[in-house]
């Protein structure tokens, strides 16, 4: 009976055992699928944010800006480059200068890298992309310098160190001047006293105006 006694007290034990360990084990895989539901969560939030700036990038149909700024991306932590390619020998080649195809990647932490490919052929979204452009660099001038370039002088927006160079009217050539003048001559530049107009000289009729009290 003693031995009964001996060998339940060891059956409850290793039982115990047993269901301390599956508990442990139960409760350390709760953990590390809490952990990667909410690093799921937080990764999906990432995605959707990069998403919608990604959005803004592509409603402008191009990259207006310096090659080593993060442009439109303004979110914290998030690495941006954009590379210029031309095609040569069937062949996708990265150059220094504005090309065919701009790609435009961000990165952010441990997150999948995101990728865009913007082509630069003729197209009023374009167009008007550029006009946006313009109209945020003579924004930022004005904030910077608290008075707008005077007509037909946006060269200052390069001068002034707001851009690298204006933006290209995707339905010209780009221009092979000086580097402040490059592609001036795309664009119609008037500021009167209380708001500025911008149109691009092959399309007059698709004209932007704001006040310049914005």
């Amino acid at each position: 009976m003693i031995r009964l006694r001996g060998a339940s007290m060891l059956e409850l034990s290793l039982s115990l055992a047993f269901a301390l360990a599956v508990f442990a084990i139960a409760l350390q895989l709760i953990q590390e699928t809490s952990d990667r539901i909410n690093q799921s969560v937080a990764m999906m939030h990432r995605q959707s944010q990069l998403f919608d700036q990604y959005w803004a990038i592509q409603s402008l149909g191009q990259w207006p800006y310096a090659l080593t700024d993060s442009g439109p991306i303004t979110l914290p932590d998030v690495s941006v480059t954009a590379t210029p390619y031309v095609r040569l020998d069937n062949a996708w080649i990265a150059v220094s200068q504005p090309g065919a195809m701009t790609r435009v990647q961000a990165a952010s932490g441990s997150n999948p890298l995101f990728t865009l490919f913007l082509a630069n052929y003729p197209s009023i979204d374009r167009l008007m992309g550029a006009l946006y452009a313009i109209k945020a660099g003579l924004m930022a001038y004005a904030d910077q310098y608290q008075v707008y370039p005077p007509s037909h002088h946006l060269n200052y927006l390069v001068q002034g160190g707001i851009f690298e160079r204006l933006p290209n009217n995707p339905y010209t050539p780009e221009e092979q001047v000086h580097m402040e003048n490059i592609n001036i001559t795309d664009w119609h530049y008037l500021r009167s006293d209380t708001a500025i107009t911008l149109y691009a000289y092959t399309h007059p009729h698709l004209s932007l105006t704001f006040s310049i009290l914005e």
